[in-house]
C-alpha cells in the first residue's frame, strides 16, 4: 500500500473531524484496489469501516463483482460499522452477480456450525438472506449524508 493511501485511510477514522474524513473519502474514491476498503485491519481501527463502506457503496456493480464474497464477510456481524451500508449495496446488485458467492458462503456457514454454534449460523445466514429480500432494507442513501 502506498504511503499516501495509508495516510488517507487513517484519516477516514471516525475520531477525526468530519471535514478530514470527507476530504480523505474524496481523495480515495478513485482508488482501484477495493481490497483496501474491505474490513481493513491493523493499523486501521473499526472507526474507518463506516467510511470505507460508504466508498464501496459508490462503486459500480462491475467494480464490486470481484469482491462480492469478501463483502459478504462484512455481514458476519451487523453491529460492525458499515455492515448495513454493505448489505444495502449488495442488495442493489443483480442477483446473478451475487448468487455464486452467496451459495459459497452458505456452504461455508453450514460447515462451520459445529465450530461456532447454531445461533451464530442462524444470525449470519439471516444476514446473507437479507440480500435476497432488499425491499425490507432501506436504511442508507449516500445522497442523504451531509
Amino acid at each position: 500500500m502506498k504511503k499516501n493511501t495509508k495516510k488517507l485511510l487513517l484519516q477516514l477514522d471516525s475520531s477525526n473531524s468530519y471535514k478530514t474524513q470527507e476530504k480523505a473519502m474524496e481523495q480515495l474514491k478513485s482508488e482501484r484496489d477495493l481490497n483496501i476498503f474491505i474490513l481493513p485491519g491493523e493499523p486501521f481501527s473499526k472507526g474507518t469501516w463506516e467510511n470505507c463502506a460508504k466508498i464501496l457503496y459508490m462503486k459500480t456493480d462491475n467494480e464490486l463483482l470481484p469482491y462480492v464474497e469478501k463483502l459478504m464477510d462484512w455481514l458476519e456481524d451487523m453491529n460492525w460499522p458499515g455492515a448495513w451500508i454493505i448489505l444495502e449495496r449488495l442488495s442493489l446488485m443483480p442477483k446473478e452477480f451475487i448468487k455464486k458467492a452467496y451459495f459459497e458462503k452458505r456452504k461455508i456457514a453450514y460447515k462451520e456450525i459445529e465450530k461456532v454454534g447454531e445461533d451464530y449460523l442462524n444470525s449470519w445466514y439471516s444476514n446473507l438472506e437479507m440480500i435476497f429480500f432488499p425491499e425490507k432494507i432501506k436504511l442508507y442513501s449516500p445522497k442523504k449524508q451531509k
